[in-house]
């Protein structure tokens, strides 16, 4: 029984993490916020 509760804890807690994983990575990669900024700072090298 405890087991099992420790289990979908477990199960809970990892697709938590997924759910927020997949957002973070979209808003990231809509935003194209690093892309923008490396490209400002190589020309800023240049």
């Amino acid at each position: 029984m405890a087991k099992d509760a420790k289990c979908d804890v477990y199960s809970k807690l990892i697709s938590w993490l997924v759910q927020y994983f997949i957002i973070f990575t979209g808003v990231f990669y809509s935003s194209n916020f690093p892309c923008d900024g490396l490209i400002k700072i190589s020309e800023k090298q240049n």
